[in-house]
């Protein structure tokens, strides 16, 4: 199927090894040393490490030199074809910071599913249709858990292309669907309930040591037994906090009856210097228990889930970071209530989920266990799912523009997010703009594939008149997706009175380092709260002085952040100003609060912002004929994702590395400016097997350096 069209589109079961087949389709077309670079977009961040990473060792035992990029704006300079690992995020940043957006020859998304979700789904899709409009002739490969109707996906592809779509309903593991119940009246005794062709048969029972009351006891404490201290299982639960209560519980269950294996007490050290010294995980670890979340950082992610494969952790707690796609098969898979936000989780993220359990060439078979199956209000449809069923695919932009009174209500209020509840409306606002400026028209646009007759009319006379109106250039407008064309006119009508007042040094972002860089950072969150809609990055105040507001504390995590201030420092800070306000201080809450805002507010809300602000800025500046001088502004948005302060700690997380073992490896070089090639040099140089640096990170540099020659 891949050799015979251009644009493809399939969906299987979880566990039926998509991404094998889409991996060895590359390697085949990498050793065509004429095809051009390759496109991988992932849904995460912890995809990109993961693919990146199954790739290289794919590239490497094939023989081939290609190189694998998850870094914006890098190329291979010796004109050999490549692979770019990307979100959408970092595809988007690629194609601004190269100005190039054709000479891909092969697409792939995975999880391409995800094009239905909010925010991020309008996102993937307005960067997916930007590089189909400049690589016509590329090969489309669209991958996706099970829907029933992957063709939907197909509806872009150009005139011409030809295109077909598949669902393969086959699960390559025996895949067992067991309910536990409480007997009546008998609070240690559970039934065990297996659930096939529609069917309830009771084949046992499960005998606890005590009656749990609590919810989470009960969920621990079967968990527990049935995993009966084997390795292979995840407990699914629906947030960080539950994660870290439940794998508590099982740690109290377990007692000392794990051995600490080197390799587990080398994560826990690893977790102490990393993250935090008091981070609950760096103790749970030693007793074959680990949890798993998101804003964990990567490399302790990807450590847990190597021992975890291996049998050494042997309970694995982990929140919706399973959906997001992480390869990782398991024994048995614990669920109790899952939920996908706010609600009872649907058949489709269900059955999604549940394909962890038994994994094609990893686990043959898996256990799905739902624990309290009869229970009010836990399940989606009153319990879980008897049967595997397919989900629906339906883009966020199609979805909000069937029907667009929300669009255009959110207009003609103004056209700027003023709560966390405009977001949609203003990726969707601000996708009808940039269609309109590709186009000259929505009905001839991608956008026009959505619009029912006689809403392309009215959409369109309020896109026309708001560019018309808007004296931000066309060009900022696109490089800056996801907000409000309206909030843009806003922020630069604003520069205009500044500066005519003479106040254009103070609109400028100072360097972190600087002696005011914190207290500026605050001041110009609240203005961009306030005129541009980052309604996540401040709470508004009107006093940007005042230390306990959310734009100052962002403002501070985002200075150490880019000064490259290690995760420990920057949580220990937190810990002791939170002491200073308040006699109790739940440590573990402060750490996991910090690596959040650091991860989806100064990581990603941030840069999004500012990107804009100095986008902006500059043009202002140049329409008004003001000269700043040594105004270099571009690596802001590059330091706050990354967290690094020089070339060299760049050059290493672009060769693999993650932040953590850059900020230790970096001072062993003494060269802050280095290159990639120059840095792989220098490490090499070194013998790391003599630094007092944790195993885990010098194992890190050792995989940077000769790859998995390495190993």
């Amino acid at each position: 199927m891949l050799q015979d069209y251009e644009w493809i589109s399939f969906s299987a079961p979880t566990s039926a090894g998509k991404s094998f087949i889409l991996y060895q389709w590359v390697i085949n077309k990498l050793k065509n040393k004429k095809y051009g670079d390759i496109v991988i977009i992932v849904p995460t961040r912890a995809l990109i490490t993961q693919c990146s990473n199954d790739l290289r060792e794919l590239i490497s035992k094939s023989g081939l030199k290609n190189e694998v990029f998850n870094v914006p704006g890098e190329f291979d300079s010796s004109g050999a074809n490549c692979v770019y690992v990307y979100t959408q995020e970092r595809l988007y940043q690629h194609m601004v910071h190269t100005r190039s957006q054709s000479g891909f020859s092969l697409i792939i998304v995975d999880e391409a599913h995800k094009v239905s979700d909010a925010q991020r789904g309008v996102f993937l899709q307005l960067t997916l249709e930007r590089v189909i409009t400049s690589n016509k002739r590329a090969q489309f490969v669209f991958s996706s858990p099970l829907t029933d109707n992957p063709g939907k996906l197909l509806r872009s592809a150009p005139t011409g292309a030809t295109a077909e779509s598949m669902t393969g309903y086959i699960n390559t593991v025996n895949q067992n669907l067991v309910w536990v119940a409480q007997v009546e009246r008998k609070p240690t005794r559970w039934k065990l309930l297996n659930v096939a062709d529609d069917e309830v048969r009771d084949i046992g029972r499960l005998e606890l040591d005590y009656g749990p009351r609590k919810p989470r006891d009960r969920f621990a404490s079967v968990a527990y037994k049935l995993g009966g201290g084997r390795p292979g299982n995840v407990v699914y639960v629906n947030g960080p906090n539950e994660a870290e209560q439940i794998s508590h519980l099982l740690v109290l269950q377990i007692g000392g009856q794990v051995e600490e294996t080197d390799e587990l007490i080398n994560l826990s050290n690893a977790i102490r210097k990393t993250i935090h010294p008091n981070y609950m995980l760096a103790r749970f670890v030693r007793s074959g228990v680990a949890f798993h979340y998101g804003v964990i950082p990567q490399n302790i992610r990807d450590e847990i889930e190597r021992l975890f494969r291996n049998g050494q952790i042997k309970y694995l707690v982990a929140t919706s970071t399973l959906v997001e796609g992480v390869n990782l098969a398991c024994r048995n898979i614990f669920l109790r209530g899952p939920k996908t936000g706010n609600e009872p989780m649907g058949p489709g993220d269900f059955w999604n989920l549940a394909g962890r359990a038994g994994r094609w060439g990893k686990e043959f078979q898996g256990n799905i266990i739902c624990v309290d199956p009869y229970w009010t209000g836990l399940w989606a449809e009153g319990e879980p799912p008897r049967e595997r069923t397919k989900f629906s695919i339906y883009p966020k932009a199609e979805v909000l523009l069937r029907d667009p009174t929300r669009i255009i209500d959110f207009i003609d209020k103004g056209g700027i997010a003023r709560r966390v509840g405009d977001k949609d409306a203003e990726s969707v606002w601000h996708y009808l703009c940039a269609q309109y400026i590709e186009f000259g028209d929505l009905d001839k646009s991608f956008a026009g594939l959505y619009l029912r007759e006689g809403w392309a009319e009215t959409l369109q006379e309020r896109v026309s008149a708001t560019l018309t109106s808007c004296a931000v250039s066309w060009a900022n407008i696109l490089r800056n997706p996801g907000i409000s064309v309206n909030a843009m006119d806003e922020i630069y009508q604003w520069f205009v009175l500044e500066v005519r007042e003479g106040r254009s040094e103070e609109l400028i972002p100072p360097p972190p380092t600087s002696d005011d860089a914190v207290r500026n950072y605050a001041r110009l969150f609240n203005i961009m709260k306030r005129r541009m809609g980052a309604v996540n990055i401040s709470s508004g105040s009107r006093e940007p002085g005042d230390k306990d507001n959310r734009a100052m504390q962002v403002a501070i995590l985002s200075a150490n952040w880019m000064q490259g201030m290690s995760l420990p420092n920057i949580i220990d800070r937190k810990i002791k100003y939170e002491k200073r306000r308040k006699r109790k201080v739940d440590e573990n809450s402060t750490i996991r609060d910090t690596m959040k805002d650091i991860e989806q507010c100064v990581r990603f809300e941030v840069p999004k912002y500012l990107s804009a602000y100095v986008d902006i800025l500059y043009q202002c500046f140049q329409d008004y004929g003001v000269e700043i001088e040594d105004m270099r502004l571009d690596d802001l948005s590059e330091r706050l994702e990354f967290g690094v302060a020089t070339k060299t700690e760049l050059s290493l997380i672009a060769l693999g590395a993650s932040r953590s073992a850059a900020m230790m490896a970096a001072p062993y070089l003494r060269a802050e400016e280095l290159g990639k090639e120059e840095v792989r040099d220098a490490l090499r140089k070194i013998d790391w097997r003599i630094t007092d640096i944790p195993e885990l990170i010098r194992r890190e540099i050792v995989e940077v350096v000769w790859g998995h020659e390495g190993e």
